[in-house]
């Protein structure tokens, strides 16, 4: 299999190929990427620097190299450095994810957390907890599986995403709700131990996640985000009409169920290392693909842009909860509902108005 560069006809927008699989990157894209991984190293310096026990940028990098005092290395890397990482990471698979599920369902509020998929997670991890009869969390692969779950449930509920999606959205809402509710009950039947373990996650806190981040969790959410790339010209074909699409060989049904497979799969890792940091209705995974839109512009399906903004997102709500009201903490999911808020306001109105 080989791979060549070549440059089409328009200037700016070198095409790379691997075998039968081809990726376009024009300027405009190129540079929005850049800037956002720009935006998010300088994120990342800042997260390690911030916060009580102040940290210079000289004494960062100090301890990151193993260097330093011993109580500089421990906030650097044992606490604050796996703290990053695990944000970093929820935010790009909810970004990723959100991303995904808004060119499959044709609308802008199609989110994980709003077609009941987060709670469906949460409800899985509220179960494990009370039938391990511990006070600890499950593994990220039981917020997975409940995802899984509550996904395959919205599809046969559903039947089809419908035109514009609303089909699914009413759907996913009504199941969010009655999700939402078990969980509420089971929190209510079960003891103080158990609550309290399921409300810390729930609430999006990022405190002690990074434990739940491993090499093999990472490379498997790298590798989501890869083939929700390898998807790229189906999902730009998905934003025509769906009779245009079908006429121009792609087969719809297959490139929905795929998409959204790897949205929710997306979406479980996230929620399982992070807890649902977009707020209790997703608003990072809403905000993260129509702020990545405006940057790249029209025509684009802009997933890898998507999962460096939810993952600027999440790490700029995490900070700024950890300085806000120091010592005191905020979790970082109840920082993206406060400025999510306003978002989503604005999306509903613009929505009602038929523009974006």
């Amino acid at each position: 299999m080989s791979t060549t560069w070549y440059r089409p006809r328009f200037a700016g927008a070198p095409v790379w190929r691997l075998g039968t699989l081809s990726l376009r990157l024009p300027l405009r894209p190129r540079l929005v990427l850049l800037g956002l991984a720009g935006l998010l190293a300088v994120g990342v310096i800042l997260a390690l620097t911030a916060g009580p026990g102040q940290v210079g940028l000289i004494g960062a990098l100090q301890a990151l190299a193993g260097q330093g005092p011993d109580v500089q290395q421990l906030l650097v890397r044992d606490i604050r450095l796996p703290r990053i990482w695990a944000g970093l990471l929820a935010g790009a698979g909810l970004g990723a994810a959100g991303c995904l599920l808004q060119t499959v369902a044709r609308n802008h509020l199609a989110t994980t957390a709003i077609l009941g998929i987060n709670e469906g997670a949460t409800f899985a991890m509220m179960l494990m907890i009370i039938a391990a009869d511990s006070g600890t969390l499950g593994g990220w692969w039981v917020a997975l599986l409940g995802a899984g779950v509550t996904a395959a449930a919205l599809l046969v509920l559903a039947g089809q995403m419908g035109s514009r999606g609303y089909r699914v959205l009413i759907v996913g809402l009504g199941l969010s709700a009655a999700l939402r509710a078990l969980t509420e009950l089971g929190l209510a039947w079960a003891n103080l131990q158990h609550a309290s373990a399921v409300y810390a996650w729930s609430i999006g806190s990022l405190v002690g996640r990074g434990e739940a981040v491993t090499p093999v969790l990472a490379g498997a959410m790298l590798a989501l985000v890869l083939l929700a790339l390898v998807l790229g010209r189906g999902l730009t074909l998905l934003q025509l009409s769906l009779p245009n699409a079908a006429t121009l060989g792609l087969d719809v049904g297959r490139c929905q169920l795929q998409a959204f497979a790897l949205a929710v799969a997306l979406s479980g890792l996230a929620v399982g290392i992070g807890g649902p940091v977009g707020g209790p209705v997703g608003l990072l995974a809403l905000a993260s693909p129509i702020i990545a839109r405006k940057l790249e512009g029209p025509g684009r399906v802009p997933t890898l842009s998507a999962a460096l903004v939810g993952a600027m997102l999440v790490l700029l709500a995490d900070t700024l909860g950890r300085v806000v009201a120091a010592p005191v903490e905020i979790p970082a999911g109840a920082v993206a509902s406060i400025f999510g808020g306003p978002f989503l306001l604005w999306i509903l109105l613009t929505e009602g108005r038929g523009g974006e």
